[in-house]
């Protein structure tokens, strides 16, 4: 739970991927939460100093990963080659490698976290498993939650298909498939994890859900349908796991084919589908077991002084 040393490398922001910095994220909360509840006074500094790189990992998420319409204009719009301490284009990101794409995926509404911030050339892909991890540990506000559910609405015959979720989308193809997987077979584009489908994603979208309703009501002119859009998402997975033998993953632009190597009868395939139907259909308010205090709960203790 700990995982000092991977602390210490998110909180020093290092370039890495989304979905390691959702981990990261809540890593930091629960080390500085232990920290209160246990650590002798000498040790009190620690406490405050995983404090203060949680708030620091939260700002660089929410500054330099979180994408709308909006922003996207705002960085279309930057100059670029800029030096000095007060440039507008910290990663000095050209026009032309923000993909138009964004325009039909983002909509005016739609939000989310991109795959990972490097200079130049930002992975603008949507990675499913980061984006669910950002909305349960409230890496992004209520209000980017929303934009974020509504980007999965809004784009649900891509994510959710025939087999929710997609791990990823746009899959990596032609020029960048051969040369950021090395001609990879299993990770062809719709395969594996170069935007398959795999059933086991879908109860982390199913506790973002249900954990943002159960703290800030209902989703507002989405709420019917995301509601509608989980059941049914239950109920394919039902008729078609057992029949598919609780496959891995699925492969192909609608997740309709089982994985060229998916195993069967798999442990999280299944699992994931169990606590699907837990909060779905048993206990929906379980969802809040992933809750962490917040940083400003966490910054307001006074502990050994």
């Amino acid at each position: 739970v700990l995982l000092y040393g991977a602390l210490l490398a998110a909180a020093g922001l290092l370039r890495i991927n989304l979905e390691i910095q959702g981990y990261f994220h809540p890593t930091a909360k629960i080390r500085s939460h232990k920290s209160q509840d246990s650590l002798p006074e000498k040790q009190n500094y620690q406490f405050q100093y995983a404090i203060a790189w949680a708030k620091k990992l939260h700002n660089y998420l929410l500054k330099h990963y979180w994408v709308n319409s909006k922003t996207v204009q705002t960085l279309r719009r930057r100059p670029t080659e800029q030096y000095g301490d007060e440039v507008s284009n910290e990663y000095n990101i050209q026009t032309e490698t923000i993909p138009h794409w964004l325009q039909d995926w983002l909509g005016d509404r739609g939000g989310y976290l991109l795959g990972n911030i490097r200079t130049g050339r930002p992975d603008f892909r949507f990675f499913t498993l980061g984006n669910c991890l950002g909305s349960i540990f409230d890496v992004v506000s209520a209000a980017q939650q929303q934009s974020l559910f509504h980007l999965f609405l809004r784009n649900q015959d891509s994510l959710f298909a025939q087999m929710p979720l997609r791990i990823c989308h746009p899959p990596l193809t032609d020029k960048d498939w051969r040369t950021n997987t090395g001609y990879d077979r299993k990770n062809l584009p719709w395969c594996y994890h170069n935007a398959g489908h795999w059933p086991c994603l879908l109860w982390f979208f199913v506790l973002a859900v249900l954990r943002y309703k159960s703290k800030h009501g209902d989703l507002g002119e989405d709420s019917v349908a995301i509601e509608t859009m989980l059941h049914d998402s239950y109920d394919l997975l039902l008729d078609r796991l057992p029949q598919q033998k609780w496959a891995e993953y699925f492969d192909g632009p609608v997740g309709i084919w089982i994985g060229q190597q998916a195993r069967t009868n798999q442990t999280w395939t299944i699992v994931g589908f169990l606590l699907v139907h837990h909060l779905l259909k048993v206990n929906p308010s379980d969802a809040n077991i992933m809750d962490l205090p917040s940083l400003r709960s966490l910054t307001a203790l006074k502990v050994f002084r």
